[in-house]
């Protein structure tokens, strides 16, 4: 596993994701039929991403394509708003990139 800590998270880019999400990936992360963004417990994202979203900004972001996963802890001022959402969205999406483009430990 490859961490990174800011401001006291953590950020992994784990190898083994893929794997262990086994058969239920699948069924989470298909679009259902009342919402298409919306899978079975998971907001579904950009290029097969998927989110779990939690109140005041809490989440995980899992780019299952790149094996990064991104667990954000926060304590916004407001509980829900759209445009915080697409900022973490934003967020996720480029750790994921710039998770995968480091050096890969031997």
């Amino acid at each position: 596993m490859l961490g990174a800590s800011s401001s006291g998270g953590t950020l992994y880019k784990v190898s083994a994701l893929r794997p262990a999400c086994g058969p239920m990936e699948g069924q989470s992360t298909t679009p259902s039929a009342a919402y298409p963004g919306y899978g079975y417990l998971w907001w579904l994202g950009n290029a097969g991403a998927y989110r779990a979203i939690g109140i005041f900004g809490q989440g995980i972001c899992v780019h299952s394509g790149q094996n990064v996963v991104v667990a954000l802890h926060s304590a916004r001022a407001v509980a829900s708003s759209d445009e915080d959402w697409a900022l973490q969205e934003a967020l996720c999406d480029a750790l994921a990139v710039a998770l995968v483009s480091l050096p890969r430990p031997l």
